[in-house]
């Protein structure tokens, strides 16, 4: 089988634990899973890969984590462990699709042979070296209008149709399910409010697109049980059986629009949907969200009195989160006019239907850390004023950096200020400005070995091109409308990229940001075109380090640096007063 595919305009970054190939490999296909838990968190997958320099050789099989999935999408080409580009798949076409039970079906090649039906794959797709016969991979099958039917694999629909996180798809394979699900929520018993809504808790770790998912899987009984199948699936058969074929059913019922890719089949009558999207929200009642922060704070183990100490400096250990994807783009390529780019062609999707009726309520929850020992650090009283002569003890707070801080404040912002923030987006380097829960960053270009530049400007967009991706940019987009004169503006964030640095703290060992830089709040003038604009301001944040002060003005561009200050007072989102005074030097004043 031939394979056309188009190749990526940028340098992506490097992916640990992907196959590494130095020619380009497609992937085919996903397999079983190993019965053997890793690190006790998460199973391997086998993935099948195509040789595109050999397209006519059989596909072969890597072991990779399954946190990998979400990035090897089916179709994605790969090349030393870099995104190289896309297969191109046929497109289904704008399509309404019945999730109601007893509108689908499971089934798999290997029992429609041995039942004496149809191979379902008709010999038109190799998903995986097993010959069709003898292929174990689980699928489920729809009926659509004009006698047609639509293949989706199960582990295709349980990867992008099981909310948003890779870490729900995860969590579900690997673990008990109340374990995985008291990773996304703090509590497991339903509850609803005198209006009726269904109440979620959230942990720190859910995502803002999990919320319609984790409210039919707590409320539901047909969420609950699906979820329930797979986590008990893959423990039984993770003891019995040599490989692992989760058996995925859909969450919710009723119909709801697709957009999806890969290959007929059956020219006409039978789509094999090697990628799959939900463009709609499955129906629910309106949902109350719940969510925390935590404020962590040292005592010692053996504080049995009311000595208390003044409050010291706070150190915060960064997460896991707070390392955002860096896109490198290309030589040609362009902000403006992304679509050009697109992985997707949207035009041929039904537009996402109404947002479901959710409400977000921020509580804030501390947490007390004991060190071993209980010698690191006296007890803690925030509130003790008069403490002047004790002891300073340092508080250890888990921030996910400043670039995903200012992003939620922002999103905060939103939704307290409904009425005068319309829109919140950030900039993805091929498919333009989106709301996705996770934002990720513009690449700044490196120094070509001939640029005439001091080696701590080239050092700081890189120290080592071809170990380290260069340092990125958040690039947001708000538009607002000023609440005095009901003036419509378009804000445009630019946040740089802070590296990070190993310190310590007592006797443990955090992660931290490096540096810090002002964010830019920008104005554009109606004649300023956007693509050139962003192009000169990212090369010329490069040539200043990061030192956005320089680049302020205010004709015909209204461009303005602003400082991150924090309150100790807002412990859920402590950049908010830095959100508030980017909107303020945009000229929107809340």
């Amino acid at each position: 089988m031939r394979f056309e595919w188009t190749k990526n305009s940028g340098r992506s970054e490097l992916i640990e634990g992907i196959p590494d190939r130095e020619f380009p490999i497609a992937v085919r296909g996903y397999g079983g899973m190993l019965p053997t838990l890793r690190g006790g968190t998460t199973r391997k997958v086998f993935v099948s890969f195509q040789n595109l320099d050999e397209p006519d050789t059989p596909p072969f099989h890597e072991e990779v984590s399954f946190s990998h999935l979400r990035a090897l999408r089916v179709g994605t080409v790969w090349q030393k462990r870099r995104y190289v580009g896309e297969v191109q798949y046929q497109e289904l076409g704008p399509t309404e699709v019945n999730f109601t039970r007893g509108e689908w079906r499971l089934i798999s090649p290997i029992t429609e042979v041995q039942a004496g039906r149809p191979a379902p794959f008709n010999g038109q797709y190799r998903a995986s070296r097993q010959s069709e016969d003898k292929e174990r991979s689980w699928m489920l099958e729809f009926g659509l209008p004009g006698n047609r039917t639509l293949l989706v694999p199960c582990l295709e629909f349980l990867l992008r149709c099981y909310g948003i996180s890779e870490a729900i798809p995860r969590a579900l394979c690997s673990m008990p399910w109340s374990d995985a699900m008291k990773q996304f929520l703090t509590s497991l018993t339903p509850e609803v409010n005198a209006e009726d809504k269904l109440i979620i808790r959230l942990t720190e770790r859910a995502q803002d697109g999990d919320r319609n998912f984790l409210a039919h899987v707590l409320h539901t009984e047909l969420g609950r049980q699906v979820t329930q199948d797979i986590s008990e699936q893959c423990l039984m058969e993770g003891k019995n059986e040599d490989l692992i074929f989760p058996r995925v059913q859909p969450w919710f019922e009723g119909k709801l629009p697709v957009a999806a890719q890969g290959v007929w089949v059956r020219p006409g009558q039978t789509f094999l949907a090697l990628r799959i999207e939900l463009r709609g929200h499955p129906k629910c009642k309106g949902i109350v969200c719940y969510k925390t922060r935590k404020n962590e704070v040292v005592r010692r183990s053996d504080d049995q009195t009311d000595e208390h100490a003044r409050e010291g400096s706070r150190s915060y250990a960064l997460s896991p989160e707070a390392n955002l994807k860096v896109h490198v783009p290309g030589v040609e390529h362009s902000y403006g006019n992304l679509h050009v780019e697109s992985r997707e062609r949207r035009g041929v999707h039904f537009p996402f239907g109404p947002e479901p009726d959710i409400t977000n309520i921020f509580e804030s929850k501390p947490s007390v850390i004991v060190p071993p020992g209980g010698v690191d650090a006296p007890g803690i009283n925030i509130n003790g004023q008069d403490a002047t002569d004790a002891p300073v003890a340092h508080r250890i707070v888990v921030a996910d950096g400043t670039l995903l801080e200012m992003w939620r404040a922002l999103q905060v912002l939103k939704t307290q200020h409904s009425k005068h923030i319309h829109s919140l987006k950030w900039l993805h380097a091929t498919r333009g400005f989106v709301d996705d829960e996770t934002p990720e960053l513009i690449a700044l270009r490196e120094f070509k070995e001939h640029d005439q530049v001091k080696p701590e400007i080239r050092n700081w967009v890189t120290r080592n091109a071809k170990t380290e991706t260069p340092r990125g940019v958040l690039v947001l987009r708000i538009v607002a409308s000023v609440p005095k004169t009901k003036e419509r503006r378009t804000v445009y964030v630019l946040e740089i990229e802070r590296r990070l640095k190993r310190s310590k703290v007592g006797k443990k060992t955090i992660s931290e940001e490096a540096d810090s830089y002002r964010g830019l709040s920008a104005v554009l003038a109606p004649a300023t075109d956007f693509d050139d604009w962003l192009q000169k301001t990212l090369s010329m944040i490069r040539q200043l380090a990061g030192h956005v002060v320089e680049l302020e003005s205010t004709h015909p561009d209204l461009i303005e640096a602003f400082k991150h200050s924090q309150s100790k007072s807002e412990t859920t989102t402590p950049f908010r007063s830095a959100a508030l005074l980017a909107l303020k030097k945009g000229g929107v004043e809340l």
